[in-house]
């Protein structure tokens, strides 16, 4: 229940801190700054499941993921889905 109450508030106030942050900042740094901040908060969980399963990622497959995740951004960047 404590994590449904999270998510709520973290929602509500999202859009009260993008309407001050797009009057202060560029959007696109905007942008920029919340994909380095979930980067950073998921870094952490990334690295602790490639732990987890040693026997299934290789540094093949972690470019790779790097990979479609630069791919993501561009696109998503472009094409403002």
């Amino acid at each position: 229940m404590i994590y449904l109450l999270i998510a709520v508030f973290l929602w509500g106030t999202s859009f009260i801190a993008g309407k001050i942050a797009y009057d202060m900042l560029d959007p696109s740094l905007v942008v920029a700054i919340r994909y380095v901040l979930a980067s950073i908060i998921l870094l952490p969980m990334t690295v602790s499941f490639i732990h987890k399963e040693k026997g299934n990622f290789n540094k093949k497959d972690f470019f790779l993921l790097i990979l479609l995740g630069i791919l993501t951004y561009l696109s998503l960047q472009c094409y403002s889905l």
